[in-house]
């Protein structure tokens, strides 16, 4: 990839979206592309879900392991704080810049046993020095549905990331707390009103929907709670999506109930509640 005409003390950030070397069912290690270890790569569009991508005319699947590799080409004067940034990356991943192990996210493995999953953006800082920007990263997932790079990576100063990051954070906090009091207030309608049943309906819906603003996203949650279980937390992405529907519905229907179909309302119901249960 070829970064020489951007300049990233003026400039936002950029995407890594595009053609990444590809080693599936393998870990390699910089040296190993050093000593020339290496066979002919695959190459896999970033971002992109692993069963969207052939290998050897085979379909891959979402669980695997595998390495990416990336070579960026910068300014030949650059020497400057620069912040990667991952969205999301399923489930684990460890990164070698330049040859240098950086950091692991979780645990990488080649089994389920032994891998450790984490699913919330990342970020990292390090100072790039020379005209090439060595990425090297492994990537296993035996946890999550999906399996790969399935959200864009983001390459800037560390500067620019970290206010991006910082706007993100702030959004979210309001976003949440506008939606807790609003799902605060209704139910406290309801209890001054126990006849209708609407503030209590549409509390409820807001009461959940702010708590899958803090499992989403920028996940606020799990910035102050980062060992909080995995499984529990995707099992609370899924389950306030389709928990939720029903109270937004029941709202509508305690508004205008002569224009709804009972049976309806409950087929909806009971197919929402199969969603949590599966």
């Amino acid at each position: 990839m070829d970064l020489r005409n951007f300049n990233f003390q003026t400039d936002s950030y950029i995407n890594l979206s595009g053609e990444w070397e590809f080693y599936w069912l393998k870990f390699l290690t910089p040296d190993d592309f050093i000593n020339g270890k290496t066979n002919n790569p695959d190459f896999i569009k970033v971002p992109l879900l692993w069963p969207n991508h052939k290998h050897d005319t085979k379909t891959l699947t979402n669980e695997g392991y595998a390495t990416y590799r990336l070579s960026v080409l910068l300014n030949k004067n650059s020497e400057i704080a620069l912040s990667l940034r991952f969205l999301e990356v399923s489930s684990a991943f460890k990164i070698f810049i330049n040859g240098k192990e950086y950091k692991n996210y979780g645990a990488v493995s080649t089994s389920y046993e032994f891998e450790k999953p984490v699913l919330f953006p990342q970020y990292l800082d390090f100072i790039q020095q020379g005209e090439t920007l060595n990425i090297v990263l492994h990537v296993s997932n035996f946890h999550h549905r999906k399996g790969g790079i399935f959200k864009k990576i983001q390459l800037g100063s560390t500067e620019v990331i970290r206010k991006q990051w910082s706007k993100n954070i702030a959004f979210e906090f309001t976003i949440f707390g506008a939606i807790l009091i609003m799902g605060l207030y209704h139910l406290g309608l309801f209890l001054l009103r126990h006849q209708d049943l609407s503030p209590l309906f549409f509390g409820l819906f807001c009461i959940i929907m702010a708590v899958r603003v803090i499992f989403t996203g920028e996940k606020l949650f799990m910035i102050f709670h980062p060992e909080f279980p995995y499984e529990l937390m995707v099992k609370l992405d899924f389950f306030s999506i389709y928990i939720s529907a029903p109270f937004f519905v029941l709202f509508f229907y305690s508004l205008f109930r002569e224009y709804f179909n009972k049976y309806i309302l409950f087929l909806f119901g009971f197919t929402c509640i199969f969603f949590n249960l599966a």
